[in-house]
């Protein structure tokens, strides 16, 4: 059962795990990109993994195309570290500044997370969405967020993540 803005409704998919309905999920929001979006994918566990491109791209066929073949061959590791992927999507390296490079991020952002934050500088969630709007002024991302599971969520705060954010919240309860 998915629960997308507040209202039921029914999805089938093909995976029979967590993961593989996350991709599924992820893959089929790839594919309704505009081709005049830039994105780029970052995956994150303890630490935030290299992006799948150097720099944000625009979400023409084959990049879509790519992208969700790389979403596909991803497997899942370690903690769940928000903080730092937030960092790498806006453009913030070591240190935590606002300048005229959170101007040229990505116009839209797909957040798929299964978990809460757990590691990094910042994993209260009050405190997280507070840091990411503070940035998110600046360089107005529309936020996506795809919830997966039940257990560890604070779907509160990724539901505020995605209004707050001009984006959509999809929760995908289903067994843990």
């Amino acid at each position: 059962r998915t629960i997308v803005e507040g209202k039921e409704s029914e999805k089938s998919y093909t995976a029979g795990d967590k993961m593989g309905v996350a991709k599924e999920e992820l893959c089929d929001a790839i594919g309704k990109l505009d081709a005049r979006t830039k994105f780029n994918l970052y995956f994150f566990s303890t630490k935030v993994l290299p992006p799948w491109k150097s720099s944000f791209v625009e979400a023409s066929e084959s990049s879509r195309s790519s992208a969700q073949g790389k979403v596909r061959g991803v497997t899942p590791d370690g903690e769940t570290n928000y903080h730092d992927t937030f960092k790498e999507v806006f453009g913030i390296g070591k240190e935590d500044t606002f300048d005229r490079s959170l101007l040229s991020t990505a116009d839209t952002v797909l957040f798929l997370t299964d978990g809460a934050p757990t590691n990094g500088e910042i994993t209260r969630t009050r405190e997280l969405l507070a840091w990411f709007n503070d940035r998110n002024r600046f360089a107005k991302m529309r936020v996506h967020v795809i919830a997966l599971g039940r257990s560890g969520m604070d779907l509160d705060f990724l539901s505020s993540l995605a209004q707050q954010n001009q984006g959509t919240f999809v929760h995908i309860g289903g067994e843990e």
